[in-house]
């Protein structure tokens, strides 16, 4: 086996490999890529799926679309794709899916619960174009060798992909996030953390009450998580939108340096295809939070007219108040705030 000191200095000095990682994810801006569903199924259940009765039909991306819709985007010049499902190692040749990436020369973001097998351990370790997004829950909620196989999994490849970044949902208000924040601790990685509020998948049927929204936006759970984070230095950012008017001045101050966002990426620079999933069948879904459907991908002649497809939607959305008191806000009406996440506006009427 060859020698590499630099592999050996990042493995075994987590100070210069964080260092290494976070100038590697601000480099590229990994997760602002376009979202490739691999397939829905998946090995868990977590109790907060997105997708949690939800009639799904759809079979697994076939090969041959999936180099259909990666040659698409490398002709619209993109180069960075979000992998995810459903459970992404899960589609039956993932190994070969990985290979076109690598044909193509992407970079991928898997978002995967880490808890496959050996056989895809060593792909993704051999992928040097990969960020792992680790989706990860309390112990509690598995059984306890899937969970030993989730952090062994982490444990294993943090040192031979680009970086291992922990995902967290806070989906009650006593979630336990202690196991979360010591393997984050333990690799030195930083955590996305959302909180999970409604089915975002509104094909479910399910459709949230305004008086829903605006009690869901539980501040506690949220300053108990990131004090804990603080507490054990470990760097923990928001991953989706919440209301501006959830914090006061000081904690918005306090927690800058976490991210806090109040719009999503969607609509910047004009961009309306900002967070775009495209099906197993190819066809384009917005976001995973708002069904507005489209025709296949390679249907688009460029990527900006798929950004124009979408663009008339989303402004509209954003006119729909999230809660009743976003109706009177100056943050709101001025566009600072989005009031929350887009896939809790009561109606669809687009």
């Amino acid at each position: 086996m060859k020698f590499h000191p630099c592999t050996v200095l990042l493995k075994h000095n987590l100070r210069i490999r964080k260092l290494v990682q976070d100038y590697r994810m601000k480099r590229l801006d990994w997760f602002k890529g376009v979202n490739i569903i691999l397939t829905y199924r998946c090995n868990l259940g977590c109790e907060y799926c997105y997708e949690k009765g939800v009639k799904l039909n759809y079979s697994d991306i076939t090969l041959d679309d999936f180099e259909k819709t990666i040659k698409w985007l490398r002709e619209n010049n993109k180069e960075k794709i979000i992998l995810l499902g459903g459970e992404p190692t899960q589609h039956a040749n993932f190994e070969e899916i990985l290979a076109i990436c690598s044909k193509y020369q992407m970079y991928i973001v898997l978002l995967t619960n880490m808890a496959f097998g050996d056989s895809i351990v060593k792909a993704i370790s051999q992928y040097k174009r990969c960020v792992l997004q680790a989706n990860v829950n309390g112990p509690a909620t598995y059984p306890k060798e899937i969970y030993e196989r989730v952090c062994s999994n982490v444990i294993r490849l943090y040192t031979n992909v680009v970086a291992v970044v922990l995902r967290y949902n806070i989906y009650k208000d006593n979630s336990d996030f202690t196991a979360i924040v010591k393997l984050a601790k333990d690799i030195n990685s930083s955590i996305r953390f959302s909180l999970i509020n409604s089915p975002l998948n509104c094909e479910s049927g399910v459709k949230q009450n305004r008086e829903h929204v605006e009690n869901v936006y539980e501040k506690k759970s949220i300053v108990r998580f990131l004090d804990t984070c603080e507490k054990e230095k470990v760097s923990a950012f928001f991953a989706r939108p919440v209301p501006k008017c959830l914090f006061s001045q000081e904690e918005i101050q306090k927690y800058k340096k976490n991210g806090i966002k109040y719009k999503c990426y969607v609509g910047r620079n004009d961009d309306y295809a900002a967070r775009v999933n495209i099906q197993p069948d190819m066809s384009v879904m917005a976001c995973y939070g708002v069904p507005i459907r489209g025709p296949k991908v390679t249907s688009f002649k460029s990527y900006q007219e798929l950004s124009e497809y979408y663009k008339d939607s989303f402004i509209k959305l954003r006119k729909i108040p999230a809660m009743s008191k976003c109706q009177t806000c100056p943050e709101y009406l001025n566009n600072v705030c989005q009031g929350g996440c887009l896939s809790e506006r009561k109606e669809w009427d687009l």
